[in-house]
């Protein structure tokens, strides 16, 4: 009809199959091959009580809450949104957006020689990664396939640029992150040592987030077992 507005869905045409895959897949563990990927389990006794557990977890780099909790401001906005996320060939669980991290068990059985951020440090916590993520995708992303649409300046498939670049500045970010203080293992193995310079920072690079969380680091077992001995 002449003088009509032509929907988002008339600027390019929609395949019957959705392309990309925004949700978290049964296959997600087989494809983490970076990062701290050691499947070894804790057996015997951890803290006192019985342990037989994997110690690591396969982490996605863009989230799958960063993809699912994006917002609009009206329905032309969505659609289009949504219609070039229907063609964009993107998997979230695809390698490159995966990293495997190490839980806190992990630390306290010394499994960890590596510089990585602890997956449940600063995770979902408020202000933490997830919501780092969101905030992210949010304005770099939606916001900007906003003026796509009304401009007719990007391309739908742009979005699978858009995509890969946040899983790379997310995974140089926690890269960096895990790097503070000389490092995630060099803080473990001295958060006990009072006369290390960064001791009061020391859980800096075990945190996934920009502003972490300040933690104690907790009793020195080593120090009461000479306690002890001498009891």
């Amino acid at each position: 009809m002449a003088g009509k507005e032509a929907s988002p869905s008339d600027h390019f045409d929609l395949p019957a199959d959705r392309k990309s895959v925004l949700t978290r897949k049964s296959y997600y563990r087989d494809n983490t091959t970076s990062g701290f990927t050691d499947a070894r389990t804790i057996t015997g006794s951890l803290d006192g009580k019985p342990a037989q557990k994997t110690c690591w977890e396969a982490h996605h780099i863009i989230c799958e809450h960063a993809i699912g909790d994006r917002s609009f401001d009206d329905d032309a906005h969505k659609d289009y949104v949504e219609a070039c996320l229907w063609i964009t060939d993107w998997d979230l669980n695809n390698p490159k957006n995966m990293i495997g991290l190490p839980l806190r068990k992990a630390f306290k059985a010394g499994y960890v020689a590596q510089d990585v951020c602890c997956h449940q440090n600063d995770h979902n916590t408020k202000g933490g990664y997830t919501d780092e993520c969101k905030d992210f995708m949010q304005v770099q992303i939606w916001n900007k396939l906003k003026k796509g649409q009304k401009f007719h300046t990007t391309d739908p498939q742009d979005i699978e640029r858009f995509l890969v670049g946040a899983s790379r500045h997310f995974d140089n970010a926690l890269a960096a992150r895990a790097a503070r203080n000389g490092g995630t293992a060099q803080s473990w193995a001295k958060r006990h040592d009072t006369t290390w310079p960064l001791h009061a920072t020391w859980y800096l690079p075990l945190s996934m987030a920009a502003v972490p969380v300040p933690r104690s680091p907790g009793v020195n077992t080593a120090a009461m077992t000479g306690v002890f001995s001498r009891i």
